[in-house]
């Protein structure tokens, strides 16, 4: 899966935009704070988050960047999903 291209179709920008630099930088932020690995990415609650996350500190006003409730929602119901998942897999 192409992280980018994912993100980019759920912010609804075209392939070319010139703004490719900027998103990726924003993703990586957004994926540490969530504590996102590799494999969280397959997750579409976690690509929702990302795209949430990315509207969230597009701008970039000193003292003014803060995630929104909605990414905060997002990323507990992934957290949630996560764990159920991991619950599941033990219980077999």
């Amino acid at each position: 899966m192409d992280l980018l291209k994912e993100i980019k179709k759920g912010l609804g920008l075209s392939e070319d935009t010139g703004t490719d630099e900027t998103i990726k930088q924003k993703i990586e932020v957004i994926k540490a704070y969530a504590d996102f690995n590799d494999n969280d990415l397959n997750n579409p609650l976690a690509i929702g988050c990302i795209v949430v996350g990315v509207t969230d500190i597009w701008e970039t006003d000193a003292g003014k960047i803060k995630f929104s409730e909605g990414f905060h929602m997002l990323l507990e119901m992934f957290r949630v999903s996560k764990l159920r998942s991991a619950k599941d897999e033990q219980n077999g």
